[in-house]
This record gives C-alpha cells, structure tokens and sequence, in this order.
C-alpha cells in the first residue's frame, strides 16, 4: 500500500512539472524546495499566486530519488554489483602494521547507537575490515573475525579499550590516543564524518534503517580502497 501510495505521488508530480502554469502555492504543497531557483523563480511580492512559466521535464522519473519509491532497491543494486571487499585490498607487506580503532554513529536518533569498528593498514591506508554494531566485547569479536588472515597476522595497535587486550599475545599493543598510536586509522575517521553526512554529528541527514547505514557505508570504504589503490601503484 505504501509503495502504491509513494508511487501515485511521483506520477503526480511528473505530471505536474509538464503543466505549463505552475502555482506557488500547490508548489510549496508538494515539494519542499521552495529555496531552490531552478524550480522555479519567486516574484517580488510573495502573496504572488502564479507564475505562467514554462517547465521543461529534464529528470527521468528514476532521477528523481527523493520521490521514486525504489530508490533504496537502486542502491542495493549498487552494492551487488560491488566485487568481493578482498578484491579492494593491497597485498599485505613485511612490518605492516593494522591500526584498531571505533566509532559512533546513529540511527533514526541519537538514542540509537551503532558503532563502527575499523582495522586500518598503517602503510597503505586501506580499511581492512569494518564492522557495525555495539561497544563490546560480543561485537569486537565479529569485527576481529572479518579482518583478513593476512592482516591478523601483522603486528597492530589501538587505544586503552578493554576489548582489545585479548590480542596482546598475538604481539598487540595498546596506549592513550595522544601518543599517536592510532594516527592514520583517527585520520580516516575525520574523512568518514566530512564526506558522509549521515555521521555528522549535528546533521538533518541520518539512517533510517541499520541496513542502509550499512550500505552507504560499505559502499563509501569499497570506492575509497580502490583510490587508494591507484596511490599505492
């Protein structure tokens, strides 16, 4: 029913833009781009009631991603098309170390935490790995399991957070952040939150659904690898 309803909307509005007269006031009703000027261009006085204009359809209705009902579908489609995330990846080098670190985000709210972990290949300044979910041990464990065997292998290091003691035998090394430690991994978070709106902290732009926050994200790491690839050889 909702798909139908959402549906009817965007031919309506397809509609719409072919009429010849377009009236400010049903415009408002249907679209919140009252700002944008290439909707349409507001008179000197605002209790204008009608602008005779001429509006050529230049967006295909799948364009139009803020009223097509599938535009989620596109974007998982995007992501199966995606090849394998090892593909993205560098081989691993001797004395390559991997960078441990975590990150809040949220979902519909703030209330709603979703935390991403991520293993950074010091050297190539690849995401190895990434993981959503909690602050804990349960979910340290699902992440650690994602990361290459390769990259295991290598020596790495993170911040004082308990989970993380559990791979001191395996060579781990643990400090304050201040120190440095964890630099390059910190580094990529900055770049996360400054080309993602959705983990700006104070944003209008926010998930809706865990699954989306997941693909947006995948998607972005995936793209952002396959650059670094071109920088590395």
């Amino acid at each position: 029913m909702y798909k139908l309803q959402q549906q009817q909307y965007c031919d309506e509005w397809i509609n719409f833009w072919q009429s010849p007269e377009v009236s400010l006031q049903r415009l408002r009703l249907l679209s919140n781009f009252e700002n944008n000027p290439t909707l349409y261009r507001r008179s000197k006085k605002r209790n204008s009631s009608l602008l005779q204009r001429k509006i050529k359809l230049t967006w295909d209705k799948k364009n139009i991603w803020g009223f097509y009902p599938e535009c989620s579908s596109l974007v998982k489609k995007k992501v199966s098309q995606l090849e394998s995330f090892s593909h993205s990846l560098a081989p691993v080098n001797a004395g390559d170390i991997v960078e441990f670190d975590e990150m809040w985000s949220f979902v519909q709210s703030k209330a709603q935490r979703v935390w991403i972990w991520i293993a950074l290949c010091r050297r190539t300044k690849q995401v190895v790995a990434y993981h959503l979910g909690d602050r804990d041990k349960k979910s340290f464990e699902e992440f650690y399991n994602k990361v290459p065997v390769d990259y295991a292998n290598c020596l790495s290091t993170s911040d004082g957070f308990n989970v993380y003691k559990t791979l001191k035998i395996y060579g781990h090394s643990m400090g304050k952040k201040k120190e440095g430690r964890i630099s390059q991994v910190e580094a990529f978070n900055t770049i996360l939150r400054q080309r993602m709106a959705r983990l700006v902290r104070k944003t209008c732009a926010f998930s809706k659904s865990v699954e989306m926050h997941e693909i947006a994200i995948r998607v972005f790491i995936q793209e952002y690898n396959i650059e670094r690839l071109s920088v590395i050889y």
